[in-house]
């Protein structure tokens, strides 16, 4: 009976440390956002075998602690529902480090949904509350566009810095935050599968 408590007490301790490393991955601590999110879509491809492909653009710069954590935990929530909700083929991930502006972007091909239909306190808001209140917590701005066989796509802007010139660094917390869900355009060219771009 002692040896049984004892595997159950190390297979908790190991369940517990792989829950705090997809909170918060040590790479986040030593190497910052864009490492931590590009070795997170990797295990994802390899596990669950869902391609997702990233686009950087600027600069990867250091954040605070709290900014890095909530952007982070937006792209895992957001990946979730690929797998889980949205039945995507693929994923674009796009990051762009701008000046003043961090703009993560997510998108998948997958069935999409009918943004008139989601109540986001609902059970079927797929993860948006938390999402939700990670961006106001950061005075970011979510983003939400999708329709029935359309995809969709996650858009988070992220305020940085007052202005480029700021001698202080200072990180402008605008506390206001505007959850929008729109449709993507009835007539797409490219196909069901493609979205505008809406940066």
């Amino acid at each position: 009976s002692l040896e049984t408590a004892k595997g159950l007490m190390r297979q908790i301790e190991a369940e517990n440390r792989k829950v705090i490393n997809n909170l918060h991955p040590p790479q986040l601590n030593t190497h910052g956002l864009y490492p931590a999110i590009r070795a997170h879509l990797d295990a994802i491809s390899r596990q669950y075998g869902l391609p997702v492909s990233m686009q950087l653009h600027g600069s990867p710069t250091r954040l605070p602690s709290n900014v890095e954590i909530a952007v982070f935990r937006i792209v895992q929530e957001s990946l979730n529902n690929c797998l889980i909700h949205a039945q995507a083929r693929q994923v674009e991930l796009r990051l762009d480090f701008q000046p003043n502006t961090l703009i993560l972007s997510v998108r998948d091909d997958g069935i999409g949904f009918d943004p008139q239909g989601v109540n986001p306190a609902g059970n079927a808001s797929f993860g948006l509350v938390g999402m939700r209140e990670r961006a106001l917590s950061i005075g970011a701005q979510l983003e939400v566009c999708s329709a029935p066989s359309q995809g969709t796509q996650i858009t988070l802007h992220v305020p940085l810095l007052d202005g480029p010139d700021d001698p202080s660094g200072h990180w402008e917390q605008r506390r206001s935050i505007r959850l929008a869900y729109t449709r993507p355009p009835l007539e797409n060219p490219d196909g069901p599968h493609t979205h505008p771009d809406r940066r």
